[in-house]
């Protein structure tokens, strides 16, 4: 049996289903999660999880020592709700089992390339002291159960020791047995897959201990468990609260965990998408993927301060400072700070915070002007979680390229005049006016482009109203539902699904938890993590209620 097919068939033996046909959870991820009754914490849904390409990157990374990033080259994962790991659109086509199969091949050739440090990691043995089919043996007893994250039963050994016995028998040599063996384990589901047991039909069951360490490894790291989460959950250590917040505490030390900056935080944060703007370049000549990059640079190298420093995420609207190189200073109009190095400096007064940085206000423009209303969306959906329904079809913006006769405000409000606009604009655009001061690209201005003086009056939708990005930034921080929002995508994004109804009470339990540790992403994380919706799995019926 070829590999692919092997690979087809155990699939369907792992899940019951594959990745194609998703287990839905009857729409529920629409519905609000505040559920008015008893407030009973439930175990939350979950199905056959992927590994997306960063998380495969980095997981032949530390399982082969290698340098290759074959999921590079892979198709782009799908979002869902934002995110990129989300297991319900974390697919299989066939052109990626095609991607795989080449990906495993050069994988295995390259752990295998003689001198390396990758092949003294993976062969401890010597075939021809010991004898090829036990060397080979042993180098897969130790391989395996590291690549599927799991221990591994004598049949499933066996059936992997085939692949390597089968090129012995051919007249292949020890190397060529034990490539097509690693092949066979990295194409592997249990591989390719998240792979937790389903509990019977109306039942819930709680994840073992290796099914635990993948989930912390996964939502800290973006890669595989390490020999010590591997020892924890052997030994029984992630059973409790205690011995799952000792791994949170160690694993947040390590440099792994700037993971969490670039794939939670640019997701959250949307900096990810600022790859994709597109600023006119006649209006903004200096605009160039070296700009691009320092913006990104400047909001990752601000959280992962906070996150090092273990304070309050809420410091993300005001932080007293921020991280500019000599291209991102000359842009700002800093003035002091040259070359190619980021430096920490104080924050002028007008930007501290995400809300003055250059990737938010220019990803939430467009290629012309600024955009109130997708500025005052974002304030909405990311800090406040109350985003507005999309526009309904038909509905026109703002022309661009057209002479504006009055400044973004005005022609804003004369859009609200449309009734069938105004119920959304009159939420976001109010909060979009009071950033006007920071142009498409993030440069401070008193003008618009058009010579228009700028109001930086808001208002947001509560009728609370603040004069620039500054009040605006304090307001939002004093606003209760800023932590509770963080708790939501923070625990979007490491259950890799959709919130649901069932979720209300957990996410009240994390966000309480979040707040009495004084909002720090550690004590976040550690609410997370020790959660029910965490730690234990429902049957797909029960996902449904």
């Amino acid at each position: 049996m070829g590999v692919l097919r092997w690979l087809a068939a155990v699939v369907l033996a792992v899940g019951g289903t594959t990745a194609c046909s998703v287990v839905k959870d009857g729409g529920q991820q629409e519905k609000p999660i505040d559920d008015p009754g008893a407030c009973e914490v439930k175990a939350g849904p979950k199905t056959l999880h992927r590994l997306n390409r960063t998380e495969y990157n980095n997981t032949v990374r530390d399982l082969l020592g290698v340098d290759l990033r074959p999921a590079d080259a892979f198709p782009r994962d799908d979002l869902g709700h934002g995110y990129d790991n989300m297991a319900e659109v974390l697919t299989v086509a066939p052109l990626l089992v095609e991607k795989y199969d080449q990906a495993a091949a050069n994988l295995a050739e390259a752990a295998l390339q003689p001198g390396s440090s990758a092949r003294a990691q993976l062969v401890t043995c010597d075939p021809g002291a010991i004898g090829a089919g036990a060397c080979g043996r042993q180098v897969l007893e130790r391989f395996v159960p590291r690549a599927w994250r799991r221990p591994v039963a004598e049949q499933e050994l066996a059936q992997l020791l085939g692949f390597f016995q089968l090129a012995q028998s051919e007249g292949e040599d020890f190397d060529a047995g034990l490539r097509l063996a690693v092949h066979a384990t990295l194409m592997s589901p249990h591989f390719l897959f998240r792979v937790e047991k389903a509990p019977a039909a109306g039942e819930v069951r709680k994840l073992d201990g290796y099914e635990l360490a993948s989930r912390l490894s996964y939502f800290l790291w973006s890669t595989m468990p390490d020999d010590e989460l591997f020892f924890a959950a052997e030994s029984g250590k992630l059973d409790s609260d205690e011995g799952l917040e000792e791994q949170v505490d160690r694993m947040l030390a390590d440099p792994r965990a700037e993971a969490v900056v670039d794939n939670f935080g640019g997701q959250w944060l949307t900096t990810r998408a600022l790859s994709s703007a597109t600023p006119d370049p006649q209006l903004f000549p200096d605009w160039d993927e070296e700009l691009q990059a320092a913006m990104q640079r400047e909001t990752a190298l601000v959280m992962g301060e906070i996150l090092a420093e273990n304070r309050s995420l809420l410091d993300l609207l005001d932080a007293e400072f921020t991280w500019v190189n000599g291209r991102l200073a000359e842009h700002y109009g800093i003035a002091g700070v040259s070359g190619d190095d980021f430096q920490r400096i104080t924050a002028p007064a007008e930007r501290g915070g995400v809300l003055g940085h250059g990737a938010f206000l220019t990803l939430t423009s467009n290629p012309t002007r600024t955009s109130p209303v997708k500025r005052g969306k974002w304030v909405l959906a990311q800090l406040l979680c109350e985003e507005p329904p999309p526009p309904p079809p038909g509905v026109e913006g703002l022309p661009d390229g057209e002479k504006p006769t009055g400044s973004v405000r005005e022609q804003m409000e004369m859009h609200r005049s449309d009734p069938v606009c105004a119920a959304c604009h009159q939420l976001m655009d109010p909060i979009g006016f009071g950033l006007e001061n920071f142009g498409p690209t993030g440069v401070f201005r008193t003008v618009d482009e058009a010579g228009f003086e700028i109001d930086p009056r808001g208002e947001l939708p509560d009728g609370r109203i603040f004069e620039g990005a500054v009040e605006l930034a304090q307001t939002l921080r004093d606003d209760a539902k800023l932590s509770g929002c963080m708790a939501q995508h923070a625990m979007i994004y490491a259950l890799g699904r959709p919130l649901t109804r069932a979720d209300s009470c957990a996410v009240e339990e994390v966000s309480a938890r979040f707040e009495k540790g004084g909002n720090t992403f550690q004590a976040l994380a550690k609410a997370i993590v020790t959660s029910k919706a965490f730690r234990m799995r429902a049957a797909a019926q029960e996902e449904s209620k």
